[in-house]
């Protein structure tokens, strides 16, 4: 199968200075592709990136966006130490909450059962919850002396939270924020080093074919959970466990035997679940930080790039 690179819509000047933090796609309106940028606020295409437009610009850095399954125009950013909020599709913006002990805002999201329902993750570990929309906030969990990188909702029962630290692995809730616990720590190679390299978070992205299913990809390698975290396995992989740096993992939303993961400089496809994989060297110097599968057309990967380090 021929493969060709596209940088994406007519307005290309987006895309020269543009360093991505993210990429994501709204899964109620396919055509709606989302880009966090470091200096270019958040770009967006409502026609699967044909044209863009800009928005937040001059706010900082976008960290994370969450947007309202019940009401598409409704979207939460956070950005900097900051969470804005628009119900225009980006039009106007209002700050709804500012962190008091001036740390980022790793994540937002949005219960998509309840929509009253807001959670948010700074980095510095603490995480927070709004029951009315972003007016009022409570902090519901302290993860001590952690490094929050991303928070997660699994997108078929939004009790399930994952919290991704930056060297001790995924902790989750199941009942939306009250208890949490380390998934990670049921995880043993029989290597003090190995196990403490699968704890070193890259990248996490959910399997949409099952319930509480994801790939979880770590300095050693990319495992995959098939139940919530209670038992793992190790993708086969081209690449040697901890021989390289694996930035991000995308699965085909409709086949969750295509996988896709991506290095500094190639990016990995498997259409039999690791068995065999194909490659491609990736027409940038930049990093491949994040990806999706388009949920509309499967035959489509988009991927989020920024110059790193």
């Amino acid at each position: 199968q021929k493969v060709e690179y596209l940088n994406v819509g007519p307005n290309r000047s987006f895309f020269k200075t543009a360093q991505s933090t993210f990429i994501k796609q709204d899964p109620n309106d396919p055509k709606a592709i989302y880009l966090g940028t470091l200096q270019d606020g958040l770009l967006y295409s409502f026609d699967s990136g044909a044209g863009w437009q800009k928005t937040l610009f001059g706010k900082g850095v976008v960290n994370d966006i969450a947007i309202d399954a019940k009401y598409r125009c409704t979207i939460y950013g956070a950005v900097g130490t900051k969470i804005y909020k628009t119900e225009d599709c980006g039009r106007n913006w209002r700050q709804i909450y500012t962190d008091g002990n001036n740390k980022i805002v790793q994540s937002v999201l949005v219960d998509h059962i309840n929509n009253n329902k807001i959670y948010l993750a700074t980095i510095d570990g603490r995480f927070y919850n709004s029951d009315d929309f972003g007016f009022s906030w409570k902090m519901i969990k302290s993860f001590d002396d952690e490094v929050i990188v991303k928070a997660a909702m699994n997108p078929k029962n939004s009790n399930k939270i994952y919290v991704c630290t930056e060297k001790n692995g995924l902790f989750k809730t199941e009942n939306g924020g009250i208890d949490w616990f380390n998934i990670t720590d049921k995880i043993d190679l029989g290597d003090k080093k190995n196990n403490s390299s699968i704890k070193n978070y890259r990248d996490l992205e959910f399997d949409l074919s099952k319930d509480d299913a994801f790939f979880y990809a770590n300095k050693y390698s990319i495992l995959y959970s098939k139940d919530g975290g209670d038992t793992w396995n190790i993708l086969k992989l081209l690449t040697k466990p901890g021989s390289v740096n694996i930035y991000s993992v995308a699965s085909n939303p409709k086949n969750s035997n295509e996988i896709y993961y991506t290095t500094p400089n190639k990016i990995y496809k498997t259409q039999d679940g690791g068995n065999t994989w194909t490659t491609k060297n990736l027409p940038t110097k930049q990093a491949p930080i994040d990806m999706l599968v388009d949920f509309a057309n499967q035959s489509s990967v988009f991927m989020a790039v920024k110059l790193m380090d």
